[in-house]
């Protein structure tokens, strides 16, 4: 996600990147139109850009769909990088406080990488503290009916020695053992950082999915635009 201010553009794109990015979606629409292709981003969530997300992404630019990338998360005046800070239960609570703000926007049509706690919180430990935050994010996703990415691309990353065992950075399976418990609308989805990654992992996805007995998982082609109401999407 680009932003006004191009913050984090070592790992997003810049603005003026956009209508290259836009052009490329649309001539792929022209090309194949037998493909049911989106345009969408993956977002932080800046509380100050909401207009900015709203006039320039779904106005301007008419994107399909926006998706809860959570990297960042608000420290006081400061952001903190989600992926390696959460090393205590204040940074925890930050974050999923942070998440549901983001998911209570309106904005957003599912949640990438829900369970990124698991890749730094304190020990890398299921305990009453990370199931607790877990319980928030997922109610409010439930409550507001926002589905939740289990993402592939943590099983590709170099996996975590954690006390329960090694495992990978996500998806934590404690965590998706609650989401099935709680009801959760899930979406398998393979966060290709490269062409070659479409669908990476999709069947230990699918597996996992369907032995914690989830029944409501968003498919590719069921992807619509969200703006202020629902719908999910595979990514």
């Amino acid at each position: 996600m680009p932003t006004h201010d191009g913050r984090w553009s070592h790992v997003r794109m810049e603005l003026d990147q956009m209508p290259d990015y836009i052009e490329a979606i649309r001539h792929a629409q022209r090309t194949f139109p037998e493909a049911r292709i989106r345009a969408g981003l993956e977002c932080e969530y800046l509380p100050e850009e909401r207009s900015f997300y709203e006039d320039r992404f779904f106005g301007r630019y008419q994107l399909d769909y926006l998706v809860l990338g959570m990297h960042y998360y608000q420290v006081g005046d400061l952001w903190a990088d989600g992926f390696s800070s959460l090393t205590d239960t204040e940074a925890l609570r930050l974050f999923t406080n942070h998440c549901i703000f983001a998911m209570e926007s309106g904005l957003f049509s599912f949640v990438a990488h829900a369970d990124i706690l698991g890749c730094s919180y304190a020990g890398k430990e299921w305990d009453k503290n990370a199931q607790a935050a877990s319980q928030d994010l997922i109610q409010a996703a439930v409550d507001l009916h926002i589905p939740l990415e289990i993402n592939g691309y943590g099983i590709r990353k170099p996996w975590i020695d954690s006390p329960e065992g090694l495992r990978p950075q996500y998806p934590w399976r404690p965590f998706w053992e609650l989401a099935a418990e709680l009801g959760a609308t899930v979406i398998c989805n393979s966060d290709a950082h490269d062409p070659n990654d479409v669908l990476a992992n999709h069947s230990e996805l699918s597996e996992i999915t369907r032995n914690l007995g989830f029944t409501s998982i968003f498919k590719a082609h069921e992807l619509e635009r969200k703006g202020a109401w629902m719908s999910g999407s595979m990514g």
